[in-house]
């Protein structure tokens, strides 16, 4: 699972448009308004493409590679 959250200034709307529609397009899901997750392999060119675009310092990608402790138990 691939999380990738952003704080990305207003100076930089073109650019966060641009992101969204790379994660869209990557098959990420918004589940809030910038953070985004999805079960992707992230191609090399994502960060090339996001330090072209200026905005890399602003976005963070974690990968979630166990299960958290909030499971619901039945």
């Amino acid at each position: 699972m691939i999380v990738i959250s952003y704080d990305i200034p207003v100076a930089f709307n073109k650019e966060r448009n641009i992101l969204r529609d790379m994660l869209r397009t990557l098959g990420l899901y918004m589940v809030h308004r910038s953070v985004w997750v999805g079960k992707v392999v992230l191609p090399e060119r994502f960060v090339i493409d996001l330090n072209k675009l200026g905005v890399m310092d602003y976005v963070e990608i974690l990968e979630v590679t166990k299960n958290g402790t909030l499971k619901t138990k039945n």
